[in-house]
């Protein structure tokens, strides 16, 4: 018994359905991004005080770290330094 091969016939709901993908997606991205809006906007008040305070802590552990020390980086490294930097800008 021969088979024979029929394409796959297309239907509208298909065809709309290839059609609406490439602008669904963006479409949703929107969505999101205008729900977390509305939700920043409502709390508005709440989320203020608390985003200033989580910078003043990360300001306040940025200042309290130690300078870097020179010395640890040419130690480490492959070439010599510039003399300008192993002696000083000075030296």
């Amino acid at each position: 018994m021969p088979v024979q091969v029929v394409p796959y016939g297309t239907t509208s709901l298909s065809d709309l359905r290839a059609l609406a993908t490439p602008f669904l997606a963006p479409l949703g991205l929107i969505g999101i991004v205008i729900i977390f809006t509305i939700f920043m906007l409502v709390k508005r008040e709440d989320l203020c005080p608390e985003a200033a305070e989580v910078m003043r802590q990360g300001i306040a552990e940025a200042e309290a770290e130690p300078d870097p020390d020179p010395e640890l980086v040419f130690d480490h490294a492959y070439v010599d330094p510039p003399p300008n930097l192993k002696d000083g800008w000075l030296g």
